[in-house]
Formats: structure tokens, C-alpha cells, sequence
């Protein structure tokens, strides 16, 4: 079943390998998480083991998954802004209700560390 929330389709989040049939879902389900928190350099199993990124600085890897405001672009307030034009959020007050639950959704995703 699936459950709609903050613009993101949640699913079923594990499988069951009882057949190897099931290998290439469960390594899709690995893949897109450790891709949300820009691991998948580090492991991904298809990668020789010498070419594979050494995590030298957890710190850095986790600063990078770190959801930024300046991600969202919101409306310009400039005067002299062209029409339509948009510049990356400086404050949270300025996402819509759709960036704010994507900001606040990956923002739990971050927290979860």
C-alpha cells in the first residue's frame, strides 16, 4: 500500500529475499537510500574494491546530505528582478507550502543519521 506524503510516494521499504529474483529489488531499495545520503560512491557492490570511494570524513559526507534552503528557489523580490525571475531561499518563511514539506521531509531524513 502506498501512503502519500509531503509530495513523496512512500512504499513498502524492505523485501524479502527469498528467491534470488528478489536480489535486484532489495539493491534498489540499498541504492536509493544510500543515494539519498550521497553514499552510494562508497558501496556500491558493481565497483572493484580498489576503484571504490574511501570515506575519509564522515563529517563532510554527512554535511553534504544536509538539505539547504538555498536549494529552494523562491519568487525575487528585487524591483529590478525580471519578471518571473527566482533566487535561492534565504529564509524558511519564504518556501511555499510544497518546498517546506520537501525541506521538512528530507530535513527528518537528515535527523535520522
Amino acid at each position: 500500500m502506498d501512503d502519500y506524503t509531503g509530495g513523496y510516494v512512500l512504499t513498502k521499504n524492505s523485501v524479502d529475499l527469498d528467491k534470488p529474483e528478489d536480489w535486484a529489488n532489495w539493491l534498489q531499495l540499498r541504492r536509493s537510500s544510500a543515494n539519498q545520503h550521497n553514499l552510494w560512491e562508497y558501496i556500491n557492490p558493481s565497483t572493484k574494491e580498489e576503484n571504490l570511494k574511501k570515506l575519509s570524513d564522515k563529517a563532510a559526507v554527512i554535511e553534504q546530505s544536509l538539505p539547504r534552503l538555498a536549494n529552494y528557489l523562491v519568487p525575487s523580490k528585487a524591483t529590478d528582478a525580471a519578471a518571473g525571475a527566482k533566487v535561492p531561499a534565504e529564509k524558511i518563511m519564504g518556501l511555499d507550502g510544497l518546498q517546506f514539506r520537501r525541506y521538512r521531509y528530507q530535513m527528518s531524513i537528515y535527523e535520522g543519521w
